[in-house]
């Protein structure tokens, strides 16, 4: 039996040692601010398969050796008074990393507040680059390293790039229960969404888009966007699919859609409750964000029908793949 005690301090650790009794030759001393994280990977192979012990007066504190040493295997979390503090259980699922992959415009932010809420944690940036440039949203490697040591929860509006999906892959052969929830909504109503939101932007994302808009040097707005939004919104659809259909993520993902989010957000909050394993008494989807809260404008479904002319709807449905639109209930 190994045991890893965490206190305040490395000193304070090594007091609890002596106080426990136990063999310093079987004791990994440690401090919550990780001064001796480098000794604790270089002894994760030691520790992978011997059953362990971690002593300690912080639950939180020490989630990071969870994948430090990706113990999650024979391990027993206690007290200094010797109680047990959580399940074998409980702490695997404290340490499985939560991929919140959303489309624009798609309740995006609701979902990630809930979200945060239910797992307890906080968003943690992995990606650097933006949804309108040429490959999307990328995952960044270094920060990714850092979000799996020390982080649980990552939203995002990753594109499905062959890089991304690599550094998905590798991660799930690291933490095999990864969760990564994908969720879309109908690109024609997340269209509306977006021409509605558009005008109300501000900062840098707002300039951005101006500036990329210019050198498109393309006089309507609505025309322009079909190009710079509802045309990465089909691909990043039909490329989330395709992962969801035929790659190995597919065992440790689910798709939703802002759909059912609006229609069915009981049915939806048992859903993903069950996919995340938290408890329905402390997650629900079923509260509506005030309007202009969370970027959230009316959640409508349907506007598409009566907002576009009938050249552009024309225009918009002939990008439309049935085949998925059929599967995630859209209309067609």
């Amino acid at each position: 039996m190994e045991y890893l005690i965490f206190t305040k301090s490395l000193q304070d650790s090594a007091d609890a040692r002596l106080k426990l009794g136990l063999n310093e030759n079987r004791c990994w001393l440690f401090d919550f601010y990780g001064k001796a994280k480098s000794e604790a990977e270089s002894s994760s192979m030691l520790l992978s398969n011997t059953p362990i012990t971690i002593i300690t007066t912080s639950v939180s504190d020490v989630l990071p050796i969870f994948r430090t040493l990706r113990v999650l295997r024979n391990v027993t979390l206690k007290g200094f008074d010797g109680t047990k503090l959580l399940s074998q259980k409980e702490l695997e699922s404290l340490s499985m990393p939560v991929f919140l992959i959303t489309m624009p415009k798609s309740g995006s932010v609701f979902m990630q507040q809930q979200l945060e809420s239910a797992l307890v944690a906080r968003d943690w940036k992995t990606f650097g680059g933006t949804w309108y440039e040429e490959n999307g949203q990328c995952l960044s490697q270094p920060i990714l390293n850092e979000f799996l040591r020390n982080g649980r929860f990552t939203k995002s509006h990753l594109s499905p790039s062959a890089f991304n999906l690599s550094l998905l892959k590798d991660t799930l052969s690291r933490f095999p229960n990864t969760k990564i929830i994908v969720h879309l909504r109908d690109p024609r109503q997340a269209f509306v969404s977006w021409l509605k939101f558009y005008p109300i932007l501000e900062g840098a994302l707002k300039q951005a888009i101006e500036d990329k808009l210019k050198a498109m040097n393309i006089s309507s707005l609505e025309e322009a966007f079909f190009t710079l939004f509802y045309e990465k919104m089909i691909d990043f659809i039909e490329g989330w699919y395709d992962v969801f259909q035929k790659t190995e993520l597919s065992e440790n993902m689910i798709i939703t859609t802002h759909e059912q989010l609006v229609h069915e957000p009981e049915a939806l909050t048992q859903k993903l409750s069950s996919f995340v394993d938290v408890s329905p008494d402390v997650f629900s989807l079923s509260g509506k964000p005030e309007i202009g809260k969370m970027n959230f404008r009316k959640g409508k479904t349907n506007e598409w029908k009566s907002f576009f002319s009938e050249e552009m709807l024309l225009k918009l449905n002939k990008k439309v793949n049935y085949t998925i639109f059929e599967k995630l209930k859209w209309e067609v």
